[in-house]
């Protein structure tokens, strides 16, 4: 691979290998003679033993000592502290739930009516995967106000969708108008909301987070089961 008119690669003392492919190889000025054949120092013997030679090296003194401390040390709690949560659109709020009693998004579909129960939380009644399940008005429950109609393009996505909650082996599901996805924070990102800040969703929120800029409330899954249980109108 030495090309005598460009001078030749030497191998390189403290590694014990040829590195020519850095002077007159493919990262070097390309002055190689065997180049032309070969189109690339990857299919050159010089530059396969070297791979050879590099992983068949002796270990440094000190790279076992590292990885075994590395490996020992117990995981920090930092490092756990995680929240998994889903940020979705109903109207012109923008809210977070946890994906621990979210079940799954599914598309928007028709609703079956429930007597006596056209005013309040309860919207009606939605066919998921063959079972009936009762559908939370949440717009109504947290009283906020509807996004702007605009008509949709032709062709434009729909992004309205049903979210499917369940805790405690019980299921419910409500609409939304948006999903922007799931997202993980840290839980020290979470904090109680303040005095000064007013939320239509306030009585079912906890904590807030930020997002994009926003600050929006995390709805609480529990409450809105409670809600959906003690047959609120």
């Amino acid at each position: 691979m030495n090309n005598p008119s460009t001078g030749a690669a030497k191998p390189v003392a403290d590694r014990g290998w040829n590195d020519c492919w850095n002077s007159i190889g493919i990262h070097g000025d390309v002055s190689c003679s065997k180049l032309e054949d070969l189109a690339h120092c990857r299919n050159c013997p010089t530059y396969s033993a070297a791979a050879s030679a590099f992983l068949d090296r002796d270990l440094p003194t000190d790279y076992k000592s590292e990885w075994t401390t590395y490996f020992s040390q117990s995981k920090t709690e930092d490092s756990l502290k995680t929240v998994s949560v889903a940020i979705f659109r109903i109207g012109v709020e923008w809210f977070a739930l946890s994906t621990l009693v979210l079940e799954e998004v599914d598309e928007r579909r028709k609703m079956h009516s429930v007597p006596h129960r056209r005013n309040g939380a309860i919207a009606g009644l939605v066919n998921i995967r063959g079972e009936l399940l009762v559908c939370l008005s949440l717009q109504k429950m947290l009283g906020i106000e509807p996004s702007p109609q605009v008509s949709a393009a032709p062709g434009e996505r729909n992004h309205e969708r049903l979210l499917v909650i369940k805790h405690e082996g019980k299921r419910a599901v409500f609409p939304v108008d948006e999903v922007a996805g799931t997202y993980r924070y840290h839980e020290n990102d979470f904090s109680v909301p303040p005095a000064t800040v007013t939320m239509a969703a306030n009585s079912f929120t906890r904590t807030v987070l930020r997002w994009r800029g926003k600050v929006i409330g995390c709805l609480d899954g529990r409450m809105l089961m409670a809600t959906l249980n003690s047959g609120v109108t």
